[in-house]
């Protein structure tokens, strides 16, 4: 089950939007033959921003803007660092590696605007074009990874002792963090999805469109005579280019196997069913036209699964049926509904609202109010709640152990970046 709705995911791409392009980007400090920009400045103080790290009263007076960009530079120029050393010591990124981790979190941000446009009409709005914003987001994912490679490969040997845990513990057991509030969670999906006899008659019909092409129909007037995508079906069914995981899963492995000029074989996705056509291919793009027939949610089907979603979510309240046998009868959700619909523990403010809400105001055993997603009406069981707590070396020794690992290396990093910085070319402009 996709949690995109339900689950708040960690940041797909830094907020560009907070901040946009600037239209002459000044170099704002030099770091060996590499400079750091105005722009790559102001992004790193929105993505303070946007995580409440810094808030917008400091931006508000001179002084504090002052103090930020500095600090905030300061870092920029320390990461830069990592990168001239990680350089010097050969660490190696493969296109490979960047391009999988770019199509993941192209895909993921896409799914968060209603349309691929309007998501390219935001980007537009703060100075990107699709390209640029390819180029810079691979950019960053490379140089993340170079860094994230250097440190591993220097800094990660580092062994603490029992005593140096408890030590550490005792030296900073009033300024750790306390264990935020988390709840282990289950779920029922029914899932919004059309009714048999709608998906028959679609079926029906891409099946008579594909032995018409099959017969040597051309694509083009089959697309313009049987198409339920208007926006596609009066120009051939053209649809673009695409780069491999801009579309969706079920179209892009087909769309990228197809020789020019050859058609696939009816897919099913969310929209209904498609017969792809490629039109022509580059190395890291596919031209592609499609006949679309819809497969509508309608709104008898809509009321009818609304209707199935409160009787077993009235099921689910009645001590008298098991939470995770309903789960296994009633779920659409492959991934879950053989293990009783168990979804695993979370951090109770990682969850989206209205989920967030629900779950503070629980306790163990509740079943929450059902939710509506773009998936489906989801019903959530409370398996456990753990509230907030203050960390203790007896029943959190291995998260103390970690904290008191990462301040070690923390310590040798900034030790070392000290000692290094002396040897590299450094000018700061502002």
């Amino acid at each position: 089950m996709s949690r995109k709705i339900a689950f708040s995911l960690l940041f797909i791409f830094l907020p560009l939007f907070v901040f946009s392009q600037v239209s002459e980007d000044k170099i704002v400090a030099v770091v060996g033959d590499e400079p750091i920009l105005e722009s790559e400045l102001n992004f790193a103080i929105a993505n303070l921003v946007q995580q409440g790290l810094v808030s917008e009263d400091e931006l508000g007076t001179e002084e504090g803007k002052k103090r930020v960009m500095g600090d905030v530079l300061e870092r920029l120029i320390e990461e830069a660092l990592v990168l001239v050393a990680a350089g010097r010591e050969s660490i190696q990124v493969s296109e490979a590696e960047v391009d999988s981790i770019w199509n993941e979190r192209w895909e993921k941000a896409k799914k968060g605007y209603p349309s691929t446009k309007e998501f390219e009409q935001e980007l537009a709005s703060s100075g990107f074009s699709i390209k640029t914003f390819r180029e810079k987001m691979k950019r960053e994912i490379r140089n993340s990874l170079l860094k994230e490679r250097f440190l591993q490969k220097k800094f990660t040997r580092v062994e603490l002792s029992d005593e140096d845990v408890r030590s550490f513990y005792e030296e900073f057991k009033d300024s750790l963090p306390d264990v935020p509030a988390s709840v282990e969670l289950a779920a029922i999906l029914i899932e919004i999805s059309p009714d048999s006899e709608t998906i028959k008659r679609a079926r029906e019909k891409i099946e008579m469109v594909y032995d018409e092409l099959v017969k040597g129909s051309g694509f083009e007037i089959c697309a313009k005579r049987y198409s339920e995508d208007e926006a596609t079906a009066k120009k051939g069914g053209a649809l673009g280019r695409f780069k491999r995981g801009d579309l969706a899963a079920p179209l892009d492995s087909v769309a990228f196997s197809l020789e020019v000029g050859k058609f696939s074989e009816p897919i099913r996705s969310q929209q209904g069913f498609h017969i792809l056509m490629l039109l022509s291919k580059s190395k890291e793009t596919v031209e592609i036209a499609h006949i679309l027939v819809k497969t509508p949610i309608t709104p008898e089907r809509y009321q009818q699964l609304i209707s199935l979603a409160d009787s077993v979510h009235t099921l689910a309240r009645d001590s008298l049926y098991d939470f995770g046998e309903l789960a296994k009868d009633f779920s659409d959700d492959a991934a879950t509904r053989d293990s009783s619909g168990y979804l695993g523990k979370f951090y109770v403010d990682a969850l989206l609202p209205p989920l967030r809400e629900y779950v503070k105001g629980a306790t163990t055993g509740d079943i929450l109010p059902i939710i509506e997603t773009d998936e489906g009406f989801q019903i959530f069981k409370v398996i456990s709640f753990t509230p907030e707590k203050k960390l203790t070396l007896e029943t959190d020794f291995d998260i103390i152990q970690n904290i008191a690992r990462n301040h070690r290396i923390e310590k040798e990093i900034n030790s070392w970046l000290e000692r290094f910085k002396k040897t590299v070319y450094i000018d700061i402009r502002i």
